[in-house]
């Protein structure tokens, strides 16, 4: 009994150095405002080009037609990080933003946003609020759903819930997203979450703990649900 005891202080002693370090990772991590400007749809590299268009036929399909392309610049500055490049969509009841995140690989990850009157905004995106820090002038939905059909759907069901009417203006909503993002850096540093650092700004010890707390969570959730099966025929 003894020896088991003193077994499982060691794991616990061993596990605690290891979550300790992947904090102090986090702590290291430059980070930086959000730039990003328009780009024609043939701008695009072509690696990116094949994983936006698997989205397009789904969207065309749902009512949503092209409204451009982005390319963004990410918050977080390692070396080697490559900009992402969005396609923006948009339809007469929600935008949406097909997006090629670095994160989750080859995979193409659709958001679906809407903006209201006064600036509110509500996205709803797909297992993955686990790896954003918590949103900023907007309410952010995941509910970790299992198709892309799915996802769209608890979106437009949340907005008839509500019977409030989206702007229709697609440059209005994008614009408010995008200020929203830019301004997300300002906005967790009042929080406490970062702090400026030189050139750059970096998660203070409290944040790197809340983000790192969060992924594990994720993380573990997405291990219990079955695979992701993409854009639905």
């Amino acid at each position: 009994m003894k020896i088991i005891l003193i077994a499982c202080l060691s794991a616990a002693v061993c596990w605690g150095a290891v979550y300790l370090y992947c904090i102090w990772r986090v702590t290291r991590f430059p980070l930086r405002r959000a730039s990003g400007s328009p780009v024609g749809r043939e701008a695009v590299p072509e690696n990116a080009r094949r994983q936006l268009d698997k989205a397009e036929a789904f969207l065309n399909r749902n009512g949503f037609v092209y409204a451009g392309s982005t390319r963004m610049t990410p918050m977080l500055a390692l070396t080697g990080q490559e900009d992402t490049f969005w396609d923006n969509y948009y339809s007469e009841e929600t935008g949406v933003l097909a997006s090629v995140f670095p994160f989750s690989g080859a995979h193409c990850a659709l958001s679906y946003l809407s903006c209201f009157e006064g600036g509110e905004i509500w996205e709803t995106i797909n297992r993955n609020a686990h790896q954003t820090l918590g949103p900023h002038k907007q309410s952010l939905f995941d509910d970790y759903l299992q198709n892309e059909e799915e996802v769209l759907r608890a979106h437009m069901n949340r907005l008839r819930a509500s019977g409030w009417r989206p702007v229709m203006d697609s440059a209005a909503v994008q614009s408010a997203a995008w200020d929203g993002l830019v301004s997300s850096v300002d906005y967790w540093t009042e929080q406490g979450i970062m702090k400026p650092a030189g050139e750059y700004w970096r998660f203070t010890w409290r944040g790197a703990f809340q983000w790192t707390e969060r992924t594990r969570k994720g993380k573990k959730r997405l291990r219990r649900l079955p695979p992701f099966s993409g854009l639905a025929d």
